[in-house]
């Protein structure tokens, strides 16, 4: 079921898509119908929600850290969103305007030191993907009108970096195509490949991914967790039940080597601590977070936390009690994760969003999912100052990489 609004809202931006010159390849032009972007502030995306929950519903290609009640805490609560926006692109005709596109993103007017306008996609630490929402009708239409909007005033951006972009996926070949019709090229960067769960067959997915040997590890590491006493597991999937195991899971994270020796654990940023929790709500408010517990005598000893929106789930935060490392709880709840993502009906797949070469995930999953970072310049034909804006963030990219290496090595002094 469309939402719909009687008449666009006057910070709408028209974006012209008729006729052959200005649809992408392949997309029949609709006389009767246009395009318009409406740039949307925190305080404006209250009255969005069912527009917006709609079009995750129907999306071309899920992101689940593109949810209305996700961008809402991260706009609200997170430092590292400090200062994004929302495009919302709707389509208009006669009879209906209904949200077609949606990208949450940073707009600066300068980067690397020049006067080069960027609009960065919104991604942080809580969210490592990039997807833009594209309705799966109109999704060829939103992107161009999307791209054509952020070259433009209030804007006007030079360049647009989609990060974390699964390169084989439907919104990154529907993104290309729009590009292609306007003559616009990009540059990849920093491309790898992390630890992605797609059952083929039937079958319990574990049983086929994990080899026999590890099974059998795994099964005896959880016979001796119950000798040692009352071994119980749980989900929480209401509100309440999430509201508590999230405090389960940040109090194991904080007790473990992220608080202990790298000091970037979630409760010692009171920022990051807020946003998880409102995050938390809200989509367990709409059915989309499932926390596991595994407990010994009651006490949580592993918690996972997993993500569901459309066909494609995330296995978001999996922390444990290093006093039990040697028998492996935090790969036992990861299991129980993974069974149960994969059980859930919309769910055909699930993203890691896993550093490459993960020590724990990526001994359980055995395929992977190609994702890079596209700076696109916003103006056709490409030029010196796509070359040049390739090479000045990587050099961006690389000493931040640094930086951290370094405030690492002085955190462990």
């Amino acid at each position: 079921m469309s939402h719909t609004l009687r008449s666009a809202p006057a910070a709408f931006e028209g974006i012209a898509l008729r006729g052959r010159a200005g649809a992408p390849a392949g997309v029949e032009a609709r006389p009767s119908a246009g395009y318009a972007v409406e740039r949307l502030g925190l305080a404006d995306l209250g009255r969005l929600a069912p527009a917006w929950d709609a079009l995750t519903a129907r999306a071309l290609e899920s992101n689940p850290f593109l949810s209305h009640g996700f961008v809402s805490a991260s706009l609200a609560d997170l430092a590292d969103a400090r200062g994004c926006e929302v495009a919302a692109v709707w389509r208009t005709d006669a009879v209906e305007t209904m949200l077609v596109g949606l990208w949450a993103f940073a707009p600066a007017s300068r980067r690397w030191g020049l006067p080069f306008g960027l609009a960065e996609g919104m991604t942080h630490n809580y969210a490592p993907l990039g997807v833009p929402l594209l309705d799966r009708d109109h999704g060829r239409e939103a992107a161009a009108a999307l791209l054509d909007w952020l070259g433009r005033r209030p804007v006007a951006a030079r360049f647009a970096l989609f990060a974390f972009l699964p390169e084989e996926g439907a919104a990154a070949r529907v993104l290309a195509e729009a590009m292609a019709a306007r003559g616009l090229r990009h540059q990849v960067l920093r491309r790898h490949r992390r630890a992605f769960a797609l059952p083929r067959g039937d079958g319990d997915y574990v049983e086929q991914a994990v080899a026999p040997r590890k099974r059998k590890e795994l099964a005896r590491q959880h016979r001796r967790l119950a000798e040692m006493g009352a071994l119980t597991a749980e989900i929480a999937i209401t509100p309440e039940e999430v509201a508590a195991a999230v405090e389960a899971f940040l109090q194991l994270e904080l007790e473990g080597w992220k608080g202990r020796d790298a000091r970037t654990a979630t409760l010692q940023r009171a920022d990051r601590a807020a946003f998880l929790r409102a995050a938390a709500g809200a989509m367990a408010r709409d059915g989309a977070m499932r926390v596991h517990l595994l407990k010994l005598d009651g006490r949580a000893i592993a918690a996972g936390i997993g993500l569901v929106g459309g066909d494609r789930a995330i296995f978001w935060k999996v922390a444990y009690d290093e006093r039990h490392a040697k028998l492996s709880p935090g790969v036992q709840v990861a299991l129980a994760v993974t069974r149960d993502l994969l059980a859930q009906p919309s769910v055909a797949a699930i993203d890691s969003v896993a550093e490459p070469g993960h020590p724990m995930i990526d001994h359980l999953w055995r395929e992977r999912l190609g994702v890079a970072d596209w700076l696109v310049d916003l103006r056709p034909g490409g030029s010196w100052r796509l070359r040049l804006a390739l090479a000045l963030e990587r050099a961006r990219s690389e000493a931040r990489i640094a930086a951290k290496a370094v405030l690492a090595r002085l955190r462990l002094r």
